[in-house]
């Protein structure tokens, strides 16, 4: 079947692509425009069996069900004839299909929209987010993301460090010609925050990783990717409960020194932005929040309804 698409449609398919399953209100963020053209845009792709909806979830601040949307396997390979994926990518990279937790992945599209947003509202800067799940950066030859980390802590021994963040992430000012560094971890309160049996499986064990990473310098290996200078990272846990992020500051309190990590709920994000002081640094309830930004927070804080 031959498909006359403009370059819209071809865009909105990319992005399905890339992040694997969006909301309308996603992709109105993502393309702009008018809400009844890109709302009857889906109905034609869908017509198509270029893009199914899925089940609905209900949104964290509208309160009211959202379709989900992703892409078919005519819509993959549409795609691939069209030279925007690799042919040799599978399926399951693209697709739901191959989506552990759909409300970690829509969690943590929350987050990259709002990034999308921060760059669009203020000209000086620049975001560029890396995923683990995308299918536009090539993989390592043992088919491990770009951002997986490795590397030893015990030559001798043979004891190596292996874990993937759920994202990587700078933003840089072009003004100040500097770029600050994140890792991203989506917690959804499914792994246990400090366990015996599995050390390295818990969220404790997570933080210690980083740590190491750290003091290796691992984060250097970004300075050529983006062509700027490192002088470390910042670690950012979003969490899916406002119980759960009590505790997991606690646990990053009791893992002292952490004060390159910074601690948030879903709510706070989708209600005052990422880039709000919303973040608590080193796990510190009983201290004001701060913005990702640190001091040079930019002079609007609008929240996201207001952008969008």
């Amino acid at each position: 079947m031959a498909f006359e698409l403009n370059k819209r449609a071809y865009d909105i398919l990319t992005s399905l692509a890339e992040y694997r399953v969006l909301t309308c209100r996603h992709l109105l963020t993502l393309h702009r425009g008018n809400e009844r053209a890109l709302r009857k845009k889906l109905r034609k792709l869908e017509k198509d069996s270029l893009v199914v909806r899925n089940a609905k979830i209900f949104s964290q601040k509208q309160g009211r069900p959202e379709e989900m949307l992703s892409l078919t396997d005519e819509g993959v390979q549409l795609l691939k004839t069209e030279k925007i994926l690799d042919s040799d990518i599978p399926a399951n990279r693209v697709k739901t299909t191959g989506v552990h937790s759909l409300q970690h992945q829509l969690l943590t599209n929350d987050f990259r929209i709002q990034l999308v947003l921060i760059e669009r509202t203020i000209p000086d800067l620049s975001v560029s987010f890396l995923s683990p799940v995308t299918p536009f950066i090539p993989r390592s030859q043992k088919d491990k993301p770009m951002v997986y980390e490795s590397f030893p802590i015990d030559e001798a021994n043979q004891q190596w460090i292996g874990y993937t963040p759920d994202g990587v992430f700078s933003i840089s000012h072009r003004g100040l010609n500097k770029t600050l560094l994140f890792f991203l971890e989506v917690d959804m309160a499914t792994e246990s925050l400090v366990s015996s049996n599995r050390p390295k499986a818990s969220i404790a064990g997570k933080i210690t990783n980083y740590k190491l990473a750290y003091k290796a310098g691992r984060y250097k290996r970004y300075e050529k990717f983006w062509n700027c200078k490192l002088h470390g990272f910042r670690l950012l846990f979003l969490t899916s409960n406002s119980s759960r992020m009590i505790k997991l500051c606690q646990l990053v309190q009791q893992m002292s020194p952490s004060d390159f990590i910074h601690v948030t709920d879903q709510e706070a994000m989708v209600s005052e932005g990422v880039w709000a002081k919303i973040w608590y640094k080193g796990g510190r309830l009983n201290q004001p929040q701060v913005s990702i930004f640190g001091s040079k927070i930019p002079q609007f804080p609008l929240k996201p309804n207001e952008l969008s």
